[in-house]
């Protein structure tokens, strides 16, 4: 009787921490593989995407065809591009802003929205209040016809939902 509950014993220690295993794996473990675990990371993402899109000058191809003209459609060009490199589990909304220098001659730069229609992947620029994890990030370029543009895009974790 004796071994029988030593047997017994042993049998409820081992479920237990199997069990305990499993539930701490199941904690630690994010719902997706492509989950951003912080906004830090959600941010460098965003940096290398804009170094991506600027390093092979697919901004050029965007906004201007090959004559220089620029495209009438570059905001659904861009959503685009941005579009496909992200995860499905990363939502964005991006303004574009122009460097204006004054008429004048002084040195004060102003910054002039270019986009008129909303460049995002998301219906409603509410869901950002929503999700786990949010970046801001500010990439300036400038294009070979020496226009400077600021991209305010900003990035949302949805977390694999």
């Amino acid at each position: 009787m004796k071994a029988i509950s030593k047997i017994i014993e042993s049998l409820i220690s081992a479920v237990l921490i199997i069990l305990a295993f499993s539930v701490s794996y199941y904690l630690l473990t994010p719902s997706s593989a492509s989950h951003v675990r912080s906004a830090d990371e959600l941010q460098k993402f965003g940096y290398a995407l804009m170094s991506k899109l600027s390093s092979n000058e697919a901004f050029e191809s965007i906004f201007f065809d090959q004559n220089g003209n620029p495209y009438r459609d570059w905001e659904d060009r861009l959503k685009i591009a941005i579009n496909s490199l992200l995860p499905s589990n990363i939502i964005f909304e991006v303004n574009v802003y122009k460097s204006v220098r004054p008429k004048d001659g002084g040195i004060l730069v102003t910054l002039e929205k270019v986009n008129d229609k909303r460049i995002s992947n998301t219906e409603d620029e509410s869901v950002f209040t929503y999700v786990g994890a949010v970046a801001q990030i500010t990439y300036i370029y400038t294009m070979k016809n020496m226009t400077t543009l600021v991209f305010d895009l900003r990035l949302g974790d949805l977390g694999g939902r």
